[in-house]
């Protein structure tokens, strides 16, 4: 009869393809600023003109600038960013995924097709195509944008002894003392 034995030398395979994959894994860490980037801030533009967004802040759809984006400005490196809009009057939820800088929603510098509403940003920025690997970032920013006439001055005539008055015409008004 054959004795077992208690120990047995450790396999030199085994150890030394852990200690490599180990070695791996430690230099893709999501810590390490060559494989990850962060989120700034937003903003809306159309590329030219641009407006910072910022948080719980109220814009006016008619002062912003025409064709409008969303853009997140990233530091470091990134391969994809998700954006997930919700509409919080709605409770509708965008979903979109930006492989490319900038990373923008509507995708591709589309122009913003919401309209106006109470929206929450939720924005991932991610290792790989695809928002795939790791998460590197996450930000989260929530603003109101509202639909108000603006006030042209050049709308008309206007004759007011009020201290103030908006016209899209020809308007008199007359004080009564």
């Amino acid at each position: 009869m054959k004795n077992k034995l208690l120990f047995r030398t450790p396999n030199l395979k085994t150890n030394l393809f852990v200690l490599m994959l180990s070695l791996f894994m430690m230099s893709f860490s999501q810590n390490d600023s060559r494989w990850c980037g962060n989120i700034e801030n937003f903003e809306f533009t159309n590329g030219q003109e641009s407006t910072t967004i910022d948080d719980y802040a109220t814009y006016n759809l008619n002062e912003l600038p025409s064709g409008f984006y969303i853009n997140a400005s990233i530091h470091g490196y990134s391969q994809s960013l998700r954006y997930i809009i919700t509409n919080l009057d709605t409770n509708q939820n965008y979903q979109v995924v930006e492989n490319i800088l900038p990373y923008t929603f509507p995708a591709g510098n589309g122009a913003w097709n919401l309209g106006a509403g109470t929206f929450r940003v939720k924005a991932s920025l991610h290792a790989f195509d695809h928002a795939l690997g790791w998460s590197c970032d996450t930000d989260y920013i929530q603003f109101t944008i509202t639909e108000e006439e603006s006030c042209l001055a050049d709308a008309g005539t206007l004759t007011a002894g009020s201290t103030q008055v908006c016209s899209t015409g020809e308007v008199t008004i007359s004080a009564h003392p």
